[in-house]
C-alpha cells in the first residue's frame, strides 16, 4: 500500500497541502558568511537559524528560529504550523541542519 501523501506528491496533486522551503541564504561578504534578516528578533549567528518562508511569497516567513545567546533561541511561528509541529521542526535541525529544505505539511480540510 502505497502512502497517501508519496501519491499526491508524485501525481503532482497539491490540494490540501502547502509545500513550505528553508530561506534561501544570501552570502554577506561582509561578514564572510551566509546572513539571514530577522528584523532585529535575532543577532547572534548560529548555523542553527532558519526562516522557513512559502516559497511563491519569500516574504511571507511562516517560521523561524533565531539565536539569542548561548542556549537561548527565539522561534517565531504562524498559520499553518501548531507550535508541537514548529517546535519538532526546530529540533530536528538542532539533530542535522539540513532537514529543513524542504517541508511538506498536510493541511487538514474539512
Amino acid at each position: 500500500k502505497t502512502d497517501y501523501l508519496q501519491t499526491m506528491l508524485k501525481e503532482n496533486r497539491r490540494d490540501g497541502l502547502a509545500c513550505l522551503a528553508k530561506k534561501h541564504l544570501p552570502w554577506d561578504s561582509r561578514n564572510n558568511g551566509y546572513s539571514i534578516n530577522f528584523e532585529g528578533r535575532s543577532t547572534t549567528p548560529s548555523i542553527n537559524n532558519l526562516q522557513v518562508a512559502d516559497p511563491l511569497d519569500d516574504s511571507n516567513i511562516l517560521l523561524q528560529l533565531g539565536k539569542a545567546k548561548d542556549n537561548c533561541y527565539y522561534l517565531d511561528v504562524k498559520y499553518p504550523f501548531s507550535l508541537y509541529q514548529a517546535f519538532g521542526v526546530c529540533l530536528a535541525s538542532f539533530d542535522f541542519n539540513c532537514c529543513c529544505v524542504r517541508i511538506v505539511y498536510r493541511r487538514c480540510v474539512s
